[in-house]
């Protein structure tokens, strides 16, 4: 999710309203560039955390598995002028030889500076061809 998190270091010290929001619309859907399916997901134990600090200590990351059945996991990234949170909760329907996964949480950005907060869900994935044929990705429907 973070691969591109210069994205919002640009918008924390926009002047630029409309620019900020370009900046972080940008970030929004940057975390589809790498979305193809190449091993099955991670599923972590609940209570699993990871945590993970730049070289020089000024951006943070740290994420919890806090329920199991079902799946939700939550994390947060700090950065010295913009914090990103998320609630990854998933509804999961499978129908032979594709599974459609809709997402239930939401993913929050605010930028300090600015006090701007900027909420969103994300819109549902579709994985076909599971067991036969090639397996591939889709993302369908609206990011609010």
């Amino acid at each position: 999710m973070f691969e591109f998190s210069e994205l919002l270091d640009h918008a924390a010290v926009c002047q630029d309203p409309a620019r900020r929001v370009a900046y972080v619309a940008a970030f929004v859907i940057s975390a589809f560039a790498h979305t193809e399916r190449v091993r099955k997901p991670l599923n972590p134990a609940l209570g699993e955390t990871f945590s993970w600090s730049s070289p020089d200590g000024a951006k943070r990351f740290f994420a919890e598995q806090v329920s199991h059945h079902p799946p939700v996991g939550v994390s947060r990234f700090l950065a010295p002028s913009w914090t990103a949170g998320e609630v990854v909760d998933i509804k999961a329907t499978f129908s032979g030889n594709s599974i459609e996964l809709k997402s239930l949480g939401s993913r929050s950005i605010a930028l300090m500076e600015f006090d701007e907060d900027y909420t969103w869900n994300l819109p549902c994935t579709s994985v076909s061809n599971l067991f036969i044929g090639g397996a591939f990705v889709d993302h369908h429907g609206e990011i609010e």
